[in-house]
């Protein structure tokens, strides 16, 4: 494979993002049909829009060849601080994708990498992701690039 660059996005890049959004889509409804189902793709494509538009939202890209082969949405929040254990502004990572025939060749650290350079420029020192417990490979590579478990998240459907 040749040289994988990591960028900001712009909208020119929406197309690219959403073939890699769709397969996430897939996999987690597969994983977790309780809680994914199919997505309305084109409101994910408006959001997308909308992000890139806004200053607390940032939306990495992996790309070689002139080709996406990932991405990374970043939501910016301040004042977070609660109970005086939460930093008062944080990085949150909405979402990290990779296309399935690039996986495994480090293009998830690499975006990951970036955006923690890019949130300490920012003077952001905590980052924040959630995963499905259903999804192990991600717990795992998440574990491996520093990220700790830290509270469990729970949820009860309402009927």
């Amino acid at each position: 494979m040749t040289q994988v660059m990591v960028r900001l996005a712009t909208t020119d890049d929406v197309s690219g993002i959403m073939p890699i959004f769709s397969e996430v889509v897939d996999y987690h409804a597969a994983i977790d049909p309780e809680v994914y189902t199919d997505a309305d793709m084109s409101a994910f494509e408006q959001s997308v829009r909308e992000q890139l538009t806004k200053d607390n939202w940032k939306i990495f890209v992996a790309e070689t060849n002139k080709k996406i082969v990932g991405f990374l949405t970043l939501q910016m929040r301040s004042n977070r601080r609660q109970w005086g254990n939460v930093a008062d502004t944080d990085g949150r990572i909405d979402c990290l994708a990779v296309d399935e025939n690039y996986r495994h060749m480090g293009i998830g650290t690499k975006l990951m990498a970036e955006v923690e350079n890019y949130l300490k420029s920012q003077g952001i020192f905590e980052m924040r992701l959630t995963v499905s417990i259903h999804n192990p490979n991600a717990i795992k590579c998440y574990e491996k690039m520093g990220m700790k478990n830290y509270i469990y998240s729970m949820r009860k459907e309402l009927k």
